[in-house]
């Protein structure tokens, strides 16, 4: 009596074992979510070299972007304030930078959507 009652609980381990595996695998699976927030891209805009207010007295009615010193290398600006009230709405924020080829800005304009 004794050989199947082992019997009887090997099958058992086996039975659990393989539960615990199949439960371990779907969770894994499971994992990767699918992201349904939208992708929002945001035109960079054009910064001017340089303080103008200093240089010309009329140029201070144009409307200046950004920092009237911008960093040396810098010619494009996207105020934070405009990705972090999108991102506050749950949408994800790609830059739309100025200057690129038609087929960057297709590839680009495919992938967001707003």
């Amino acid at each position: 009596m004794e050989t199947g009652s082992l019997r009887a609980q090997v099958l058992l381990l086996q039975t659990i074992l393989s539960f615990f595996c199949v439960s371990l695998t779907c969770q894994l699976y499971s994992s990767a979510k699918r992201n349904d927030s939208p992708v929002i891209g945001i035109l960079a805009q054009a910064i001017r070299g340089g303080n103008r207010e200093a240089k010309e007295p009329h140029a201070a009615r144009e409307p200046q972007v950004a920092d009237p010193c911008p960093k040396p290398n810098q010619t494009a600006y996207i105020p934070a304030s405009d990705v972090k009230f999108l991102e506050s709405g749950g949408a994800r924020v790609v830059p739309v930078m100025l200057s690129q080829t038609l087929e960057e800005y297709k590839r680009l304009f495919n992938s967001i959507n707003g």
